[in-house]
């Protein structure tokens, strides 16, 4: 999961285990801004909106394509 610093901005990569569903304090190490950092789930890894899915092109399921 990534978590970016509200201060300067620093982007840091961390386990998203390291991050309770709860939240937790955390502490910027490049500016020593302090904040508390909720769970939240890593988007980066689903298909951005209207992007096409590997199911793009497939006929619905339940409805076979028209024969040539």
């Amino acid at each position: 999961m990534r978590i970016i610093c509200p201060a300067c901005q620093a982007a840091y990569d961390v386990p998203e285990s390291a991050i309770a569903a709860g939240g937790r304090d955390v502490q910027c190490s490049a500016c020593g801004h302090n904040w508390f950092q909720l769970w939240l789930p890593d988007l980066s890894a689903r298909p951005a909106a209207g992007a096409p899915s590997a199911a793009a092109g497939l006929p619905a399921p339940g409805r076979e394509p028209p024969l040539p």
